[in-house]
């Protein structure tokens, strides 16, 4: 028994006092995990429809708008706008929880729009919930719709 080695208290607190550290920074993150994994949801929901306007615009050989009403919260599809996928909706609402913001404009009402060429326009929108924001942006010459992610820890 003369090779034994045996660790000193003071190692197994400093052993301990990491893992806890550890865990306590892990856990931490985890938390703002359910947050950021709702805000992103909500606006795939959002961008799921911008997207059905633009393929629409490219089938139905007319310009699509799709409008935000910012006293519900709600993004639709223009009047009139016959939907060549019935199980789609022409609408999507957000939660009072999530805050919209549009950059770029003036307006609490704007407006996207959809060409047949393919081509689109609308303003940047950012959405934010709980120290967690997501930018969207519309390409001008492609439609697409690009989503990024814009934390603000």
């Amino acid at each position: 028994m003369k090779n034994a080695h045996f660790f000193t208290l003071a190692e197994l607190i400093a052993v301990l006092a990491i893992g806890l550290l550890v865990v306590a920074l892990v856990v931490g993150r985890v938390g703002k995990l359910p947050a950021f994994v709702s805000l992103k949801s909500k606006v795939d929901n959002v961008r799921v429809l911008l997207v059905d306007a633009s393929s629409m615009a490219l089938i139905q050989g007319k310009k699509i708008t799709v409008k935000y009403d910012s006293d519900s919260k709600r993004f639709s599809m223009a009047q009139g706008v016959e939907s060549e996928n019935k199980s789609r909706h022409s609408s999507c609402g957000l939660p009072e929880a999530i805050t919209v913001q549009f950059p770029d404009i003036d307006t609490d009402s704007p407006e996207f729009h959809f060409y047949p060429d393919g081509s689109g326009s609308g303003p940047t929108v950012v959405f934010s919930m709980k120290g967690h924001s997501l930018k969207m942006t519309i390409s001008p010459l492609s439609g697409a719709v690009m989503l990024e992610d814009e934390d603000e820890d």
